[in-house]
């Protein structure tokens, strides 16, 4: 009997996760470049091709608003990213929504948005944040599978090809799911 081995897969190298401030965004020409090489690579900011300038004031713009901005770095070098925000009206800042998830195409199947959205969902947490939502392409399957495996269930959509995911975190008065109490 011929028994085969399959290789050892290579470890993935260590994901340096940041969280930058607007002022360290502007000190640091490195991640600006690194960010707009990402940002460039796909359309997950404008529908049509941006520039450097656009994806700078794209990266200024979300972090003016408060917005949580994870970089995730393979040697040195941004290769994924993804922010998450809270809603906008008063009585729904306790939920947040997870916008714009992006990996270069030359570090993909590395794990790297996986471990963006789960820093992403951790922030959220510890920030009081009771219910996390994203939007996802219908046809885009391998983000469905992802957010999917990390406990987002698609709860509706406002477009054919736009579908709602959410994920309660816990903090809230109703985390524990909905419930209804039978009498009998």
């Amino acid at each position: 009997m011929i028994r085969v081995i399959a290789p050892a897969r290579p470890q993935a190298p260590p994901v340096d996760l940041l969280w930058p401030t607007r002022a360290q965004v502007l000190s640091d020409d490195r991640v600006r470049a690194d960010v707009h090489r990402v940002v460039s690579s796909g359309s997950a900011v404008r529908s049509t091709e941006v520039d450097r300038a656009g994806s700078d004031d794209w990266l200024h713009d979300i972090l003016d608003r408060g917005a949580r901005l994870a970089l995730a770095r393979l040697a040195g070098r941004v290769e994924a990213l993804g922010r998450w925000e809270r809603y906008e009206t008063r009585a729904d800042q306790c939920n947040g929504h997870i916008r714009q998830v992006m990996t270069h195409p030359d570090a993909r199947r590395r794990g790297l948005a996986r471990s963006v959205v789960h820093a992403l969902v951790d922030d959220a947490r510890a920030a009081g944040v009771q219910t996390l939502t994203l939007h996802v392409r219908g046809a885009n399957q391998a983000a469905v599978a992802l957010y999917t495996s990390l406990g987002f269930g698609a709860v509706g959509g406002d477009r054919y090809d736009r579908v709602l995911f959410a994920l309660r975190l816990g903090a809230g008065p109703d985390a524990a799911g909905d419930r209804t109490e039978s009498k009998g």
